[in-house]
């Protein structure tokens, strides 16, 4: 009797998972073939990161980086991976040519290198260095898809990465992170981590996430039935160019892994257990019209453990405001480059 009762609770569940999930299923769309060919390329292409002037590469990893924008005049780019925390991570570094200093760039959730080209490029106008990486599980890095067993884990990457600037690149350092990626600075300054960064810009930070409550009922009715849903592309821009491109890329992954929510979860209630306050002044710019984050919260945890923390809200601005429409896009890029090198010219 009571495995019939659970077979029958485990076949509910499919029912009931079934109606959420296919309308994720049906908006997903495809990645663009072509683009996903040259891929495989790049990964079998690819080779160690050096820091030499003037690197020269293959059609295919040339091709890669027009696709994402990451081709960019008058800067010095090398590409190539670095093993870091039990992870082969693939790398970016951007260097115009007089430098006066370096900005560790993280991205968040699903995304990678490319994603960042906006940034990249706004910084690297203003004469820094950027460094940007794929995190683990992301775009060219190796790790089980968008997913992970700890967050720890991207904080052990993300000292990596800051140890790998220093020894590399000039200083000062600073940081620019989007969403996900704020959650290991996050982590790694509040947990103790040496802090010899310069300015510290939080993009739409993820602390807890927006479909939180409703998050922890998901992950009891899929743990028991599936390892992974489809993903929903969220409307979480307002430039219909990058929500189209975000469908045709063939770095976006279409599943969220179980492991990854329960991670998450795990991460945000270890964070909110800590009793520290962090002195270090943070820029944090937010879109009001962001569905991906549970922003009001987060700006209250933000004020609670930072005690010099500086929020700009941007009307109408969605998650992505690395990639919004032209008027927030400039916003966003203005505010973060005026905290990262307030003494430059108007």
């Amino acid at each position: 009797m009571v495995v019939f009762q659970e077979d029958c609770l485990k076949h509910l569940k499919k029912f009931i998972l079934i109606g959420m999930l296919l309308p994720g299923v049906l908006a997903a769309g495809g990645a663009d073939k072509g683009m996903k060919e040259i891929i495989e390329r790049v990964r079998a292409e690819a080779g160690p990161l050096t820091f030499g002037r003037g690197a020269v590469y293959s059609p295919s990893i040339e091709k890669y980086f027009r696709f994402y924008g990451l081709d960019i005049d008058g800067v010095d780019h090398n590409f190539g991976y670095v093993e870091s925390g039990g992870y082969r991570i693939m790398v970016h570094v951007f260097r115009p040519e007089q430098v006066k200093g370096t900005i560790l760039a993280v991205h968040g959730y699903y995304d990678h290198a490319g994603v960042l080209k906006h940034v990249i490029r706004e910084m690297a106008g203003r004469g820094y260095a950027v460094f940007v990486y794929d995190q683990p599980g992301h775009g060219l890095s190796s790790g089980a898809r968008v997913s992970i067993n700890d967050f720890s884990e991207y904080v052990k990457v993300f000292r990596g990465m800051s140890d790998l600037c220093r020894k590399e690149l000039p200083g000062p350092y600073h940081i620019i992170a989007h969403s996900m990626g704020c959650s290991g600075v996050i982590d790694y300054f509040l947990n103790g981590g040496p802090d010899d960064f310069g300015n510290v810009v939080f993009i739409a930070p993820l602390i807890r996430s927006a479909a939180w409550k409703t998050s922890g009922v998901g992950s009891w009715l899929v743990g028991s039935v599936f390892d992974s849903v489809p993903r929903n592309f969220r409307q979480n821009s307002s430039d219909p160019d990058f929500l189209a491109f975000v469908k045709a890329d063939p770095l976006q992954d279409r599943v969220v892994p179980m492991s990854w929510v329960k991670s998450h979860r795990r991460w945000f209630k270890s964070m909110k257990r800590l009793d520290v306050v962090c002195g270090r002044p943070v820029k944090v710019i937010q879109g009001t019209k962001d569905t991906t984050v549970d922003w009001k919260y987060n700006m209250k945890f933000l004020r609670k453990r930072f005690s010099a923390v500086d929020i700009s809200l941007l009307d109408g601005g969605g998650h992505q405001l690395i990639n919004e429409s032209g008027p927030i896009l400039e916003q966003t890029l203005d505010l973060a480059g005026e905290w990262i090198s307030p003494n430059d010219p108007k």
